[in-house]
């Protein structure tokens, strides 16, 4: 999660952070225990949720503030920050292109609706009133707790919030490295039109590519 992005503040809320993990003072690691340990989908869901809760509420105290929600195996662009700096905060951001990304391959893709693929693509502006103060206080209050990456761009602009697509690819999904719930679905495509499509999506991992989200191109 990116939140206070005037200093490129990081929010990780996790359970057991990686060994390797970034010194950095822009980085703020919230450690939380598991409610039981997920296996099934929906318990899996059920802990990214919880997870994601207790990021927002350590992301308040930055408010007013731009907010993302990240994935913690998902790459975001350098240009990212610097763009939604600039922008009016009564104008939320999404992404509608995007990148994705089979762990250690050499590849990426491109497509287009990224942000119905992938929960690390949109940027809005918010206020203490839109983050939780307490685990205690139920989800439906806030909408970033309802209004999943599938959904999000149409409630906002349902709530007569201007929204637009930011006018580069922001983020890479990294799929298959075992940290996420979607699953190795880019190697399971079955419609032979998909195939077609994503193989002419494709590209090789360049060097400029991986500058731009810090992804090793030497895999």
């Amino acid at each position: 999660m990116l939140a206070g992005l005037s200093e490129g503040r990081v929010i990780l809320a996790c359970n057991e952070p990686p060994e390797s993990l970034s010194s950095d003072p822009r980085l703020i690691v919230h450690t939380m225990p598991y409610v039981s340990r997920p296996n099934a989908f929906f318990d899996k869901t059920v802990d990214k949720y919880l997870k994601l809760k207790a990021g927002l509420i350590v992301a308040r105290q930055f408010t007013p503030t731009w907010l993302m929600r990240a994935d913690a195996d998902d790459l975001i662009s350098n240009k990212l920050v610097p763009f939604v700096e600039r922008q009016d905060p009564r104008t939320a951001w999404y992404s509608a292109v995007g990148w994705a990304h089979i762990d250690q391959s050499r590849w990426v893709t491109k497509f287009r609706d990224f942000h119905l693929l992938c929960g690390t693509s949109c940027v809005t502006h918010v206020t203490k009133d839109d983050l939780p103060d307490t685990m205690m206080r139920p989800d439906s209050e806030f909408y970033l707790l309802t209004q999943g990456h599938n959904i999000i761009v149409e409630y906002l602009r349902n709530s007569a919030i201007t929204t637009r697509p930011v006018p580069f690819p922001t983020t890479i999904y990294v799929t298959d490295s075992g940290e996420n719930i979607s699953g190795p679905w880019l190697t399971k495509l079955k419609s032979r039109r998909m195939r077609v499509k994503t193989a002419l999506n494709t590209r090789y991992l360049s060097r400029s590519i991986g500058s731009e989200f810090g992804l090793s191109t030497t895999i």
